[in-house]
């Protein structure tokens, strides 16, 4: 009888030790699974963290890369303007030279032609004037030996004529 009594306390114990055992387990198993969680969390967001960190290394990476590319670019254009620039210059300088040698080259020639031009009027000059004296003296030549053959004339004239008065009386 007294076994009889017991069976049933004894029974609510094993039973309410396999409920302690199972509530034991059952947290066990909550607290691993909420564990796990927390690592597959933690996991994942040390995963999302690692990948904006590597998104963003990148990111600053291609921006890098870009602004020196840019850079790279802003400096090529700069030095093909500074060349034109140059070239041009060099072309306005080129033209100017050859502007200023035409002019003076156009002004040597106007300059060699006015001086001879004006050697060729002065040699005419002095050829008018030569055969000027020329004519001058050979008109004062030729006044001269018609004065002498006018005084020769006049001379004969005077002696025949004294001849002639100075014979016809001892003719007579």
């Amino acid at each position: 009888m007294k076994t009889l009594r017991f069976e049933p306390l004894t029974h609510l114990l094993n039973l309410t030790h396999s409920c302690l055992r199972t509530a034991r387990l059952r947290t066990a198993c909550l607290r691993t699974a909420c564990l796990r969680t927390a690592c597959l969390r933690t996991a994942r967001l040390r995963t999302a963290c690692l990948r904006t960190a590597c998104l963003r290394t990148a990111c600053l990476r291609t921006a890098r890369l870009r602004t020196a590319c840019l850079r790279t670019a802003c400096l090529r254009t700069a030095c093909l303007r500074t060349a034109r620039l140059r070239t041009a210059c060099l072309r306005t300088a080129c033209l100017r030279t050859a502007c200023l040698r035409t002019a003076c080259l156009r002004t040597a020639s106007c300059l060699r032609t006015a001086c001879l031009r004006t050697a060729c009027l002065r040699t005419a000059r002095l050829r008018t004037a030569r055969l000027r004296t020329a004519c001058l003296r050979t008109a004062c030549l030729r006044t001269a030996c018609l004065r002498t053959a006018c005084l020769r004339t006049a001379r004969l004239r005077t002696f025949c004529d004294v001849r002639k008065v100075l014979i016809t009386p001892s003719c007579l």
